[in-house]
């Protein structure tokens, strides 16, 4: 698959994590007993999408700066493989959104894709899907500030 072919697919999961967000919020309105499980799931829904729409647009970056990415999961290793410029790159474009460091961000997510896959979550915090959907919104916007100079 070519770099944009991967960052297609990257950003039709983040059009899905929208859906799934907007969906969770018109079942707020409503009046029923499985509300609670149901905004549940679509949360977590959400954060599994944003995972791994975040693994497949590092995947898009690396194929597109080096013809090639490893097979794995882990969103730190990935975006490790990045040279340390891109990096730096990317990190200016998400503390500008953020105010926040990309580095924390991934490496509190780096396997999230693969932890709700095996129902293996657990933790004190709760997701913070904006700063996901943020990474991913700098790691696309890097993208596409580099293919558009070369």
């Amino acid at each position: 698959m070519t770099a944009n072919g991967l960052m297609s697919q990257a950003l039709g999961l983040q059009a899905s994590y929208f859906f799934l967000k907007w969906k969770s919020k018109e079942v707020t309105s409503i009046n029923i007993n499985r509300k609670p499980l149901i905004i549940t799931g679509l949360v977590q829904s959400s954060s599994i999408i944003l995972s791994f729409a975040i693994e497949i647009a590092l995947k898009g970056l690396l194929k597109f700066r080096f013809d090639n990415f490893p097979k794995i999961h882990d969103l730190k290793k990935l975006y490790e493989r990045l040279d340390e410029n891109d990096r730096i790159k990317i990190s200016k474009i998400y503390e500008q959104k953020t105010n926040s460091d990309i580095e924390e961000c991934i490496e509190r997510h780096k396997d999230m894709f693969m932890k709700f896959r095996y129902l293996d979550l657990i933790s004190d915090e709760p997701n913070n899907n904006e700063n996901v959907n943020a990474a991913l919104n700098s790691i696309i916007e890097f993208y596409n500030l580099v293919k558009n100079n070369t």
